[in-house]
């Protein structure tokens, strides 16, 4: 009996010490899965919200795109088809001398965040604008005939590049109604003459600092500024003159995607207010 009770006694133990040894075999091979999932997928630091993007794959992209040809620079007269067309998946535009204006406009409402570009530079010259944050007062995007550029109402921000005898890209700001204080500016400047395919990434946060990147070179902005004029959007587009600019692979996002540089070159802010005519305050730091 003693005999039969030991030999249960040993069943016993030995099968809580094989279930123990089960659990910790079962214990290693989650911790082993868990980790081998962390090292293969890594946890998100945080990600874009992108609120619409654009790689032109097809000629049907540019369906959501107003086209807009106006006689003139200065001063606007008729409209005409501006020939801006879809070219080995891009947005691209006639090659052009100054004398009229070409551009294309896309519904965009972020006025903070990050917006990415690819600009292809053609030979010859060019000088066209990215206005990565655009509106109008009168929601009229079609300047009347007769109208000036001073006249045309618009606020925004635009990358504005020039290929002539003084190259240079800016970050520049516009303001029509006929302001004196504020029509257009030139807020920050960075010389460069481009050829070929570039690539561009601007932020904005929510205290108006900008950053404008070339070639995802995140560690030094070829361009930083501040500033708070305009706090809203309607459009995207490009603007030209002269040359024949093309634009690809467009991301905007409503969240600041790209963290702020440790080179970071010194602005000066200085904050001055206008109005327009329907008396809406906009508060300026240039």
């Amino acid at each position: 009996m003693n005999l039969i009770l030991v030999l249960l006694d040993y069943e016993s133990k030995k099968g809580e010490i094989s279930m123990k040894v089960n659990e910790n075999q079962i214990v290693s091979l989650i911790i082993g899965i868990l980790t081998i999932h962390l090292l293969v997928f890594p946890v998100s630091q945080g990600s874009a919200t992108i609120v619409w993007e654009e790689t032109f794959n097809s000629p049907v992209s540019l369906d959501d795109w107003e086209l807009i040809g106006v006689e003139g620079i200065e001063t606007y007269g008729e409209t005409f088809d501006p020939n801006i067309t879809w070219v080995n998946g891009t947005l691209a535009f006639p090659f052009q001398t100054a004398g009229n204006t070409t551009f294309a406009l896309h519904h965009s409402a972020v006025a903070y965040g990050t917006w990415s570009f690819d600009l292809f530079f053609p030979p010859g010259g060019y000088s066209f604008i990215v206005t990565f944050i655009f509106s109008v007062f009168d929601g009229n995007y079609i300047p009347g005939i007769g109208t000036t550029s001073l006249q045309y109402n618009k606020t925004g921000y635009a990358l504005r590049f020039w290929g002539g005898e003084n190259p240079s890209d800016q970050l520049y700001s516009f303001f029509g109604d006929n302001d004196p204080l504020w029509n257009t500016s030139t807020l920050n400047m960075h010389s460069s003459l481009y050829s070929g395919s570039h690539h561009f990434d601007i932020t904005r946060g929510t205290t108006g600092q900008f950053y404008v990147y070339h070639n995802q070179d995140y560690d030094s902005p070829i361009i930083s500024y501040q500033c708070n004029f305009t706090a809203s959007s309607e459009k995207f587009g490009i603007w030209s003159w002269v040359g024949a600019p093309q634009l690809d692979n467009i991301t905007v996002s409503d969240t600041v995607d790209i963290p702020e540089p440790v080179d970071k070159t010194t602005t000066t802010t200085t904050t001055t207010t206008t109005k327009n005519d329907n008396n809406n305050d906009y508060s300026i730091n240039y």
